[in-house]
C-alpha cells in the first residue's frame, strides 16, 4: 500500500511538475520565434501539445485524490492497529 502511494505521489508530482514547466516555457519561446531559427513554431506547437496531454492525464487518473484516499486510509489502518494492539 506505501509503495503505491508513493508511486502515485510521485507521478502526481511529475506530471504537474511537466506541465507547470511547459506551460511557462511557452511564452518565452515564442519571443525567439522571428529571431529565424526555423523549429521555434514547431517547439511551441509540441510543447503546447503536451500541456493539452498532460492536463486531462491528471484529471483522469485523478492522482491527487487517489494519493490522499490512500494516505488517509493508510494512517486510519495504522492507527486501528495500534488499538487493537492496546
Amino acid at each position: 500500500m506505501i509503495r503505491r502511494v508513493s508511486l502515485i505521489k510521485k507521478c502526481f508530482y511529475w506530471l504537474r511538475t511537466i506541465k507547470i514547466l511547459l506551460a511557462a516555457t511557452i511564452p518565452v519561446i515564442t519571443g525567439f520565434i522571428s529571431t529565424g531559427f526555423v523549429w521555434w513554431k514547431e517547439i511551441v506547437s509540441v510543447a503546447g501539445a503536451a500541456v493539452a496531454i498532460i492536463a486531462p492525464i491528471t484529471g483522469l487518473f485523478r492522482f491527487q485524490e487517489n494519493w490522499v484516499e490512500y494516505r488517509t486510509n493508510s494512517e486510519s489502518l495504522e492507527h486501528e492497529k495500534y488499538l487493537f494492539l492496546t
